[in-house]
C-alpha cells in the first residue's frame, strides 16, 4: 500500500477525512510502502523502506536510490547480515548455484551410507543419503546399457539379411572393470572374415552357418574406450580374448534351409545361413531364465519359443537343427523335460500364433516320420516354416500343449494309476482326462495346420508321433 498524506492537517481539515488519511498512512507504514513499484508521491526520504511485492524483496531508499536490504533475518544474533560471504547474502548468477536453507540443513545432518564399497565404489551424496553412485570392479563390469534392440540390417537385399547391426542409440558395456562406449552403430557382415574371431571353421560360407547359433562379443580394445565387437561360435569367449577381456552381449540363430518364395511370408527369399530376424537377442532382450539358443521371439504372444521340435530329455533337452526328435514320452515327461531347462509347453492360443504362416492342410513330404528336426518341405514342396521362423509346426509331429480338455467314455469315477509312481488321477470313465495335441503328424494331410487339435489323448499316453516344443517368458 502506498497511500501516504504528507501535509499536516489545518483548522479547516474535515475530521472524518483526517481520520481516513491517518489510517491510510498507518497501513502504508505497516506494509513498508509495499507495491509492485517504488513510491514516488510524495518523494521518498532517505531511510524509507519499500517491500516490492513483484520481486518479494525489501528495499531501502538511500542517497544513491533504492537498494535491496542484505539478508533475510531482522533479528540476527549471529551477524549473518553483516557477513557478505554468507549464502543468505549471495546472489545466484549464470555460473553460480546457491544452496537453499533446506539443502544446507541436509548437509549439516549426519549422512548415512557407505564411505566406500568392497570393489572400490565411491559414496556420493545424493541430497538424501550417501549412496554408491560410482562403482568399479565387478559392478562396473556388469554394466550393459543400449538404445534399441540389435537387429539384422534389413530384409530387402541379400547382404542385409546376413548382417548384424548393433543397437541404434549407442551402447555402454562393462568389461574387466571399465566402461566402453559406442556412440554409433557397428555392422557385422557374416560373409566377411573380419567380423569373426576365427575362420576355422569358416563361417563366412553360408552353408556352414545352417541351423547354428552364434554369439556377439564386446571385447576390450588395445587402446581407447570403444569396444571391439566380434562374432564367434564359442559360447564362452572368442578366440584371441579371455573371459576377462570379453563380454558376451548377444547372439542369433541362422536359417537351416532356404525358405524359397512364399507370397506374403516375411522370410520369403531368405536363404541358408541368413540370420533369423526374431532370433536376435541381447542381454536386455532374451528369455528370462532359459538359454536363448534355438529360440525366436514372438511379439504377438509375448514369449520366446523353440524354433525346432524338442530333442533330448531332462537336462539335455534342446531346440537344435538336425537333432533326433524326442518322442514316445507322455505329457508329464515332456513337462519335466522342458522344466529342467527353464521352459514350458505352449498353450492352445500360443501355438496358433507361433505357427501362423506355416504350411496349412498339408503334411511333410513323403508322409513319414521325419526323424530329425528342421529343414523340411511339405507335400506341395513348400518350406514348413512359420512367419516368425518356427520349423515343423504342422504336419510333422503332434505337439503336446499345456491345456486341459475332457472326454466322456463312462459314468463312473475312479482312481487310475499314473506312470512314475508320483500320484494317481481321479477321472470319469476309462480315461476322462485329456491333454490337447496340436499341429497334426506326418500322415494327417488336410487335417494339419496351425489350428489343428486332437482332443482325445490322456496325459499318460505316449507315441512315436507325439513330441513337444518349448516356450519361455521374456525378461
Amino acid at each position: 500500500m502506498q497511500i501516504f498524506r504528507e501535509t499536516y492537517p489545518t483548522a479547516e481539515t474535515n475530521i472524518l477525512q483526517d481520520n481516513i488519511d491517518q489510517i491510510d498512512n498507518d497501513n502504508t507504514l505497516r506494509s513498508m510502502f509495499s507495491g509492485d513499484s517504488f513510491p514516488t508521491n510524495p518523494a521518498p526520504m532517505v531511510g524509507q523502506p519499500c517491500y516490492r511485492t513483484d520481486l518479494k524483496k525489501l528495499f531501502v531508499y538511500t542517497a544513491d536510490g533504492w537498494v535491496e536490504i542484505m539478508g533475510k533475518p531482522i533479528y540476527d544474533p549471529r551477524s549473518i547480515s553483516a557477513d557478505a560471504f554468507h549464502m543468505d547474502n549471495m546472489t545466484e548468477g549464470a555460473n553460480t548455484k546457491i544452496m537453499t536453507s533446506a539443502e544446507r540443513d541436509k548437509l549439516n545432518n549426519a549422512v548415512t551410507g557407505p564411505a566406500s564399497s568392497i570393489d572400490g565404489g565411491i559414496a556420493v551424496f545424493d541430497g538424501i543419503n550417501g549412496k554408491v553412485l560410482k562403482v568399479a570392479g565387478s559392478k562396473l563390469s556388469s554394466c550393459y546399457e543400449r538404445g534399441s534392440i540389435p537387429s539384422i540390417k534389413g530384409t530387402l537385399t541379400a547382404a542385409d539379411r546376413y548382417t548384424w547391426v548393433s543397437p541404434a542409440g549407442g551402447l555402454n558395456v562393462g568389461i574387466n572393470g571399465n566402461i566402453y562406449t559406442l556412440t554409433g552403430q557397428v555392422e557385422l557382415n557374416l560373409n566377411n572374415s573380419s567380423s569373426w574371431d576365427s575362420i576355422s571353421p569358416d563361417y563366412t560360407i553360408a552353408a556352414n552357418r545352417a541351423g547354428k547359433d552364434f554369439y556377439v562379443y564386446a571385447c576390450q580394445p588395445q587402446d581407447g574406450y570403444a569396444p571391439v565387437l566380434i562374432l564367434s561360435a564359442n559360447s564362452t569367449y572368442p578366440v584371441g580374448y579371455t573371459a576377462d577381456t570379453s563380454r558376451k552381449i548377444g547372439g542369433f540363430h541362422c536359417l537351416c534351409l532356404s525358405v524359397g518364395t512364399i507370397s506374403g511370408h516375411p522370410l520369403s527369399g531368405f536363404v541358408t545361413g541368413d540370420i533369423l530376424p526374431l532370433s536376435v537377442w541381447d542381454l536386455l532382450h532374451r528369455p528370462k531364465t532359459a538359454s536363448p539358443e534355438g529360440m525366436v521371439w514372438c511379439p504377438s504372444a509375448n514369449i520366446w519359443v523353440d524354433i525346432y521340435l524338442q530333442s533330448g530329455t531332462g537336462s539335455t533337452t534342446a531346440s537344435a537343427y538336425g537333432a533326433t526328435i524326442t518322442d514316445n514320452r507322455n505329457w508329464m515327461d515332456f513337462v519335466d523335460d522342458l522344466a529342467s531347462v527353464n521352459k514350458r509347453l505352449l498353450n492352445d492360443a500360443e501355438f496358433q500364433i507361433i505357427a501362423a504362416g506355416g504350411n496349412e492342410k498339408t503334411n511333410i513330404s513323403g508322409s513319414s516320420d521325419p526323424g530329425t528336426t528342421g529343414g523340411h518341405v511339405d507335400t506341395a514342396g513348400r518350406r514348413m516354416i512359420s512367419f516368425i521362423g518356427c520349423e515343423d509346426c504342422a504336419g510333422a509331429m503332434w505337439q503336446w500343449l499345456s491345456d486341459q480338455s475332457y472326454r466322456s467314455d463312462g459314468t463312473g469315477w475312479s482312481w487310475k494309476d499314473l506312470p512314475g509312481g508320483k500320484g494317481n488321477i481321479h477321472a470319469q470313465g476309462t480315461y476322462g482326462d485329456v491333454k490337447l495335441l496340436a499341429g497334426g503328424d506326418w500322415g494327417d494331410s488336410a487335417h494339419c495346420g496351425s489350428r489343428c487339435r486332437h482332443a482325445s489323448y490322456y496325459r499318460w499316453v505316449a507315441g512315436s508321433n507325439r513330441g513337444a516344443r518349448g516356450a519361455a517368458e521374456p525378461m
